[in-house]
């Protein structure tokens, strides 16, 4: 009885059959593990309706995994318990972990929120607010949030989100050799891999570029742009499942001849597997070309490392600089 309890079957006088149905529901699993899962936010929401056809959930790594079928459940980041936040409100302009969560003695399942944006999501809910008593649990997904603390546009495929380009870079000088790039501000601590694409523009004559973005300062799993021009031109290329090794960390170099001054390196993010959204952000991230920060030459997604990126500082949006460097390389706000 005990084994048809935990797999959420009503006993059956003389159905025999059911016995091993709930052992094979019990089984082994990896947990988060799905089939056809998916989410999707048209318009910034508080909340979405998250689908699967199957969904593995466990209590403890290792240990019975339960699978749930057909599964369709709401979060909503304007509440708190079952269907919502585990606790608090969500953050702004951060990044919430979703978990799908599981009461083997009773049969009921919801969706939880957790905010993630300073610190990994485990793979089973590890918070002290789970809604359900002796619940198993599953991370099925990492979302970004909006400065409303909404969840941002985008569709989530199992664990690989999709999303509006995210600027994680718009510079007008490259590094040589592969140099580290936070990009905190695009892609949470939970994030594996990213895609995106690398734009470049010169305006010089016979000039040439090349843009390229790794996994680490050796160029582990690069991708790149290069491209020549007699007169002036521009550059697109896509980068598609970038490892991240060091968790919310690209590496990335630009050289261009004859003169950085005369291109624009922009780097955009489009997806990443487990974004703050940048375009929500009031405040920049900039470097500057000496200490009396009165020359923008490169603008960030989030706070960079002072011994890579000297003269570092943060504007508003409405800053007369910031305004001024980006109408001189031809961009809009970012």
């Amino acid at each position: 009885m005990s084994i048809l309890a935990a797999a959420g079957i009503s006993p059956i006088k003389g159905v025999q059959s059911q016995v091993l149905q709930a052992i094979r529901t019990i089984g082994a699993g990896v947990v988060g593990g799905t089939r056809n899962s998916a989410m999707t936010v048209t318009t910034a929401s508080a909340s979405a309706n998250y689908v699967a056809d199957e969904v593995v959930v466990k209590s403890l790594l290792g240990k019975s995994a339960y699978t749930l079928a057909s599964l369709s459940k709401t979060i909503n980041l304007a509440t708190v318990g079952a269907g919502g936040m585990d606790t608090g409100i969500a953050p702004a302009n951060g990044f919430v972990a979703l978990y799908v969560i599981y009461n083997p003695a009773t049969g009921a399942s919801a969706m939880l929120a957790v905010n993630s944006t300073s610190s990994v999501a485990p793979e089973i809910y590890g918070g002290v607010f789970m809604p359900f008593a002796s619940a198993a649990s599953a991370l099925v997904g990492v979302w970004p949030t909006n400065a409303s603390r909404q969840l941002i546009a985008g569709f989530m495929s199992d664990r690989k989100l999709s999303f509006f380009g995210i600027s994680a870079l718009i510079t007008s000088t490259g590094p040589a050799s592969y140099t580290a790039l936070s990009i905190a501000g695009v892609v949470p601590p939970n994030a594996k891999r990213i895609s995106g694409n690398l734009n470049g523009a010169s305006s010089a004559v016979n000039s040439t570029m090349l843009v390229a973005v790794a996994s680490d300062a050796t160029g582990m799993g690069s991708s790149s742009i290069g491209f020549s021009t007699t007169v002036s031109g521009q550059g697109t290329n896509g980068y598609v499942d970038i490892g991240i090794l060091t968790p919310q960390t690209l590496c990335w170099r630009g050289q261009a001849r004859p003169g950085l001054r005369h291109i624009v390196f922009h780097a955009l993010a489009t997806h990443f597997k487990a974004l703050k959204e940048f375009k929500d952000m009031t405040v920049r991230y900039i470097q500057c070309s000496g200490p009396d920060h009165k020359k923008i030459i490169s603008i960030f997604s989030a706070p960079q490392n002072e011994d890579d990126y000297p003269n570092r500082g943060e504007l508003e949006d409405n800053d007369p600089l910031l305004i001024a460097y980006l109408e001189s390389i031809g961009l809009p706000m970012p």
